[in-house]
């Protein structure tokens, strides 16, 4: 009997977020610090012609498109704006006192003329035989690294995050894909996803070391006892000698297990020549009022070419009469216009969603910012933040990715104000850091002869605080501040 095929039409509906030309320019905006949005605005301006800067009041684009000023992405009129806060210029602030101090003009603040962090990396991509969307990837990849120069942010969730907002799909596979480009830029060990694996890639780099496989099995296969520094337990487990283990770890011990940190110093990821996005600053009167603003001084005002905007007002005049050749002239003109003004409305988009992102974190933060005491800083996520700026968290996420601000006291990365807590048994929340913190003055003050172990940090946080921590929990807070376990403690 024979066979008979048959095709088996299905119709799946599917739903796919996508995004308008517009809105993901508007992300882009968002995503660049100050330096790398100053560098993004001259090239506009070196790229349309119709786009100028400086002051004109003669073609508002917001009159001349009124389309562009709908809410679907969350960026437009109907964010958190304070209605007493003229801060939407380009214009530089005026100098403003901070606790004290003399006034302090943008001005006179320190710049950074050399190649940044994120420089850095990114030049080094040009190195590499990559597609146009291979390149998107490692930009965003590169943009996710901490400052230690490591990944801690999973594939899964970068593809997802590049597939909302470009409109296209990205694959955990394709990220994974990029990850292991990056991992061959320099620094060695910049891109990994653990100190294990930063270390195994500078051992794979390092060619011409004759310890290369054993130093490779010592870190692939006892990183455990390697970190509790356990060298007997190596020697037995890989069949080596002593002299031998000494050699491979005097070789180990010269690698770098956070090469973010080495390339920061070289690139000026240091806090005394970055540039803040925001500024922060509290009245000495008994209100301590504060003051958030954008650091807009080396941002210029733009505008539309008066000479495009005298075409097209002729246009409208005379277009009955034009010939066909001219029409298409004035479309030319109308397309750069219409980028221009798209532009415009971005980075007025951009400076609204800052800086009521900020604002929002001042609220919640507003304690350490008219004390300036680290451990008043509250447990908070970006979801609060969200809620109250009205934006997406994602947004809050973009804005907070490598952006500073300048306060009375010191200069911060926007995400040091945000942190997970732990509940006390009253139901109490606890910002983590504040328990870190205990841990860090405990320990420096410990008998080095009898350093305390996990389980008597445990114990001291609930007798001495009240925080019924468990022994894991503690060992997790020890090894955010890199301190080791009492046994390597001990002198």
């Amino acid at each position: 009997m024979a066979q008979t095929n048959k095709n088996i039409q299905t119709q799946e509906q599917q739903q796919i977020q996508t995004l308008s030309p517009q809105q993901v320019l508007q992300v882009r905006l968002l995503e660049m610090p100050i330096q790398e949005l100053e560098q993004r605005i001259n090239n506009e301006l070196d790229g349309n012609e119709s786009l100028e800067k400086g002051l004109d009041d003669t073609y508002d684009p917001e009159d001349q498109n009124p389309d562009e000023g709908n809410n679907e992405d969350g960026y437009g009129e109907d964010v958190l704006v304070d209605p007493e806060d003229n801060d939407s210029s380009y214009e530089a602030t005026e100098p403003r006192q901070i606790s004290g101090k003399e006034p302090t003009y943008i001005e006179d603040l320190p710049l950074s003329n050399d190649q940044t962090f994120f420089d850095i990396l990114t030049n080094q991509i040009g190195e590499f035989d990559v597609t146009e969307r291979q390149r998107n990837i490692l930009l965003q990849l590169i943009g996710s690294l901490d400052d230690n120069g490591l990944l801690q942010t999973d594939l899964w969730r970068i593809a997802d995050d590049m597939s909302i907002y470009s409109g296209e799909e990205y694959t955990e596979s394709e990220v994974h894909e990029c990850l292991k480009i990056l991992q061959q830029f320099d620094p060695p060990g910049i891109g990994a996803q653990s100190i294990q694996e930063c270390l195994l890639i500078q051992i794979e780099r390092n060619e011409d070391s004759p310890l290369k496989e054993l130093k490779h099995k010592i870190i692939a296969d006892c990183y455990q006892e390697f970190t509790h520094k356990n060298w007997d337990k190596i020697e037995a487990k890989l069949n080596i000698s002593k002299e031998e283990m000494k050699l491979a770890l005097d070789e180990i011990r010269k690698l770098n297990p956070r090469p973010g940190i080495s390339l920061g110093e070289s690139g000026n990821r240091n806090l005394s020549a970055i540039t803040p996005d925001f500024y922060v600053t509290v009245d000495d009167d008994e209100d301590r009022t504060i003051h958030v603003m954008l650091n807009n001084s080396h941002i210029p005002q733009l505008h539309i070419s008066q000479a495009f905007s005298d075409v097209l007002n002729d246009y409208e005049k005379n277009k009955d009469r034009m010939s066909k050749k001219e029409k298409e002239e004035i479309g030319y003109i109308k397309s750069k216009v219409d980028s221009a003004i798209g532009f415009i409305n971005a980075i007025k988009s951009r400076q609204n969603t800052m800086l009521n992102t900020m604002k929002a974190i001042v609220h919640f933060q507003k304690e350490f910012f008219t004390e300036g005491d680290e451990l008043s800083i509250k447990p908070l996520t970006m979801k609060k933040v969200a809620e109250m700026a009205k934006v997406d968290i994602s947004t809050v996420s973009r804005v907070c990715n490598r952006k500073y601000v300048e306060t009375p006291y010191g200069i911060f990365p926007l995400k040091h104000f945000f942190g997970d807590s732990f509940q006390t048994g009253e139901g109490e929340d606890v910002a983590t850091r504040i328990i870190r913190a205990y841990l860090k003055e405990v320990i420096s003050k410990e008998d080095k002869h009898n350093p305390l172990t996990d389980e008597q940090l445990a114990a001291l946080l609930k007798k001495e605080k009240g925080y019924d921590v468990a022994r894991r929990t503690v060992a997790k807070y020890r090894g955010q501040l890199n301190i080791p376990v009492a046994r390597m403690r001990r002198i």
